[in-house]
């Protein structure tokens, strides 16, 4: 039982490994090709939207914190 329990530990530790190996490689490099920055010119209107309600949404986040932290 030792034995298996030695072998999944060691599967564990070198799927972390690999996987620390791709997040610090990889991630890094496919954002770099896929998020470049685009002027207001070339931005979509389902962008301008989204961007919209997410900046919205983060100003309502704000003011419900600024509300709560005042009356704790």
């Amino acid at each position: 039982m030792g034995r298996l329990f030695h072998e999944f530990a060691i599967t564990l530790a070198v799927t972390i490994v690999i996987s620390a190996v791709v997040s610090l490689t990889l991630v890094p490099m496919l954002c770099a090709r896929l998020l470049h920055h685009r002027g207001a010119a070339e931005t979509s209107a389902f962008e301008r939207h989204t961007r919209a309600f997410f900046d919205a949404t983060i100003r309502g986040y704000d003011r419900a914190l600024g509300v709560v932290l005042d009356n704790q």
